[in-house]
């Protein structure tokens, strides 16, 4: 695989990333600002602590199985007999599926801020955020990836 086409390929996976992490903190912030002008929309409080925990569960049950799919699946394609180019593409895929799996629970927190306007919701926004920044996708790591076992 040629120096050019892994230095694109982890320019395109990085740009991917910061899109996904910034759009995320773009929507916390006009939450926060709606949530300054206008107050929240719902004010149960007993629907609200329902809320919390179901979206604190739902956020750790993503992130946890994002975090064991990345790592299985990274393992998986270092072991794996495929040519170079296949790799990237398949880290490219894991990366995005990885990322997905985080941002999820983060959009879902963040729907239940702009309702409730409760500030803890922004934990599991924190939690999406902070994983998806700690498996952000490097040069370093495709290359470890592409380099074993290619064809």
């Amino acid at each position: 695989m040629s120096r050019g086409n892994l230095e694109e390929d982890v320019r395109g996976m990085v740009v991917l990333t910061f899109s996904m992490i910034i759009g995320i903190l773009l929507f916390m912030g006009v939450g926060m600002f709606v949530n300054y002008m206008n107050g929240p929309f719902l004010a149960d409080r007993d629907l609200m602590n329902t809320f919390f925990y179901i979206v604190l569960a739902f956020t750790f049950l993503l992130v946890i199985v994002a975090r064991i799919t990345y790592v299985k699946k990274i393992a998986s394609l270092k072991e794996a007999i495929l040519p170079a180019d296949e790799k990237v593409s398949d880290f490219r895929a894991i990366s995005i599926t990885h990322m997905a799996l985080c941002e999820l629970p983060a959009i879902f927190s963040l729907i239940c801020f702009l309702l409730f306007g409760n500030y803890l919701f922004l934990i599991p926004v924190v939690i999406g955020v902070a994983e998806m920044i700690i498996q952000f996708p490097t040069r370093e790591k495709l290359e470890e990836v592409a380099d074993t076992g290619s064809v």
